[in-house]
């Protein structure tokens, strides 16, 4: 009976054993493949990172870019400034006429 018992308690360390191994085996395979995409995954930040412009290589050109803009709105103020409303063009119409009038008379 000893034998038995002891023969029992040997089949369950061994089918234990067997089970630690495959969960350690499946373990290791699974950080193995983690580490794997780990490495393609920093590879690919670092070449992404490359076609980026920096920021510091982008302050130049868009200060130049602000400065355009600045002398577009200096200019279309002027512009605004400068232009006359419906009432007087109609008035420098109604002159320019009497006076075409006037000169053909």
């Amino acid at each position: 009976m000893n034998i038995e018992i002891l023969d029992v308690v040997l089949t369950f360390i061994s089918i234990f054993v067997v089970i630690q191994t495959a969960i350690l085996s499946f373990l290791l395979n699974a950080i193995k493949e983690l580490r794997k995409t780990d490495k393609e995954l920093l590879d690919d930040i670092h070449s992404t990172r490359e076609e980026y412009v920096k920021k510091s290589d982008l302050h130049p050109a868009l200060e130049t870019l602000f400065e355009k803009l600045e002398s577009l709105d200096r200019k279309l103020s002027e512009k605004l400034e400068n232009r006359i409303t419906y009432e007087q063009a109609k008035d420098l119409i109604i002159a320019a006429t009497a006076n075409h009038n006037g000169q053909q008379k």
